[in-house]
């Protein structure tokens, strides 16, 4: 199965909020065009008293009256100078107002939706009694009708939840109304005090409104420890091969250190060195960290979390917090040699996506790296705020559930690019695989003309086509604390 079916793109050079900017750009060029014609217009007024002028109408009343009625039609008539100057200037005026009125709409559309599920969630709680009762009633019948009709109820369920998605978005945007309702009940008149000193030990709210904030309060469980790097060597499948030529090259790698980084080598990243030639004969390096995702779904806070591929990571992530993973990539990419000036990209896939994105908004913010271009494939990062400075391609599969955890679609900005395809496998994990779903849809991105699309690699040639690479192997796991 290789078609990936059409590609949509949303965000990046062409996308909405790019032409909101190209609005405001055409505004502030209207409203310049405006100024600079009243100006004109105040130049020319002067010379209806030039003193040359006045004296002229002495000798030549009627020719000085023709010219003073001439001037004035064109500066003040009714299609007249002053006149276009202000036509002018009220379109620059409607012109930002409306790019202002865009910009908020979708805003409190956004602010809607997420205040739509909160709703349901507490409303949810408040109606659990009557709910739990329906599904004690609606589960046994529709397990009995799977059976006789010899059905699979596991592929059925991922079935439904793959062919819509939605669902997910729908759940984890109602956690926060849940959460919060939940625990004012338990709480009671207790509730405000208890919120204010819980926040001051912990740094998390017991009252989320969002799923970030949510995501943060149940990370608690998970202490997130402190990175160990172990330096793991060259690794030979891949150190001296072609540098890549494209996104379907990046994932390709991506997919072997993820294959790679398995059972007691979870957490393995590489950081490869892209070498060029430039003309002048200087040689110029840029750097690409393959961060692989989820591998051990370690439930029990109290179990053995040495691996940090885990469900706290995945907490934590999706909280907006600096795991320890992040610190471990920081710290690999300092024992490459890689210099803050240095071009570097990072390249994740679902958990490996959501940290890339919050490590290149901290690494670009604190001075430590130039990331500046992100790769993410099946990962949940509508909420990660990314510096402008840093072009985001993120790849969605439609029918992958793992990029609605956050419950929100990604930005349309003009440095966050997200391609959307259809690849339906029926089950989660290969709808959400590198290797069956991401590859093939990565390649589609190459061969594409969307002007959004072709932008990113273009801004990417740093890290592509170059002369040689290299890639050295790091492994991070954790300390627990």
């Amino acid at each position: 199965m290789t078609d990936v079916g059409p590609l949509t793109v949303t965000g990046g050079t062409g996308g909405t909020t790019a032409k909101y900017d190209d609005m405001e750009t055409t505004a502030g060029l209207l409203g310049r065009a405006s100024g600079d014609l009243l100006g004109v217009a105040a130049t020319c007024h002067r010379y209806l008293v030039d003193p040359n002028v006045v004296a002229s109408a002495v000798l030549d009343p009627v020719g000085a009256a023709r010219f003073e009625s001439a001037m004035v039609g064109a500066l003040d008539g009714g299609d007249g100078l002053t006149w276009a100057a202000g036509q002018i200037g009220v379109q620059a005026v409607k012109l930002k107002a409306a790019v202002v009125t865009y910009r908020t709409t979708d805003d409190l559309q956004a602010r809607l939706i997420d205040g739509m599920r909160f709703a349901g969630g507490a409303a949810a709680v408040l109606a659990a009694p009557a709910l739990i009762q329906g599904a004690l009633v609606a589960a046994p019948a529709w397990v009995a009708s799977e059976l006789v009709r010899g059905r699979n109820i596991g592929d059925d369920l991922q079935k439904l939840i793959t062919d819509h998605p939605g669902i997910v978005d729908t759940i984890v945007g109602a956690s926060p109304g849940a959460i919060t309702t939940a625990n004012a009940l338990l709480l009671g008149p207790a509730a405000p005090l208890a919120g204010l000193i819980f926040k001051e030990a912990t740094g998390q709210t017991l009252f989320p409104t969002s799923p970030t904030e949510g995501a943060g309060l149940l990370g608690l469980l998970y202490p997130d420890g402190t990175p160990v790097v172990a330096d793991r060597g060259d690794d030979p499948a891949i150190a001296g091969t072609r540098p890549p030529q494209g996104v379907g090259d990046l994932m390709t790698a991506l997919n072997y250190r993820n294959a790679e980084a398995s059972g007691a080598d979870q957490g393995e990243i590489d950081v490869r060195t892209i070498v060029k030639t430039m003309p002048d004969g200087s040689v110029h390096k840029s750097y690409v960290v393959d961060i692989p995702g989820t591998k051990d779904w370690q439930f029990n806070p109290l179990g053995d979390r040495t691996h940090l591929n885990d469900f706290g990571t995945n907490l934590h992530a999706l909280s907006a917090e600096t795991t320890a993973y992040e610190q471990g990539i920081a710290d690999a990419l300092r024992r490459a040699g890689v210099q803050p000036g240095d071009p570097v990209m990072l390249v994740g896939h679902s958990q490996g996506g959501m940290v890339a994105v919050h490590a290149a908004d901290q690494f670009v913010q604190s001075g430590q790296f130039n990331v500046t271009h992100v790769v993410t494939a099946g990962s949940p990062v509508a909420r990660t705020p990314v510096p402008a400075s840093v072009q985001v391609l993120s790849l969605e599969n439609q029918h992958d559930i793992v990029p609605h955890l956050d419950a929100r679609d990604n930005p349309d900005l003009p440095n966050r690019t997200t391609v959307t395809f259809d690849r339906q496998y029926g089950t989660v994990g290969e709808n959400h695989g590198i290797d069956s779903s991401y590859t093939p849809a990565a390649i589609a991105v190459d061969s594409s003309g969307d002007p959004s699309i072709r932008h990113y690699l273009d801004s990417a040639s740093d890290f592509l086509n170059g002369d040689s690479a290299t890639s050295h192997v790091y492994q991070v796991t954790r300390e627990q604390k």
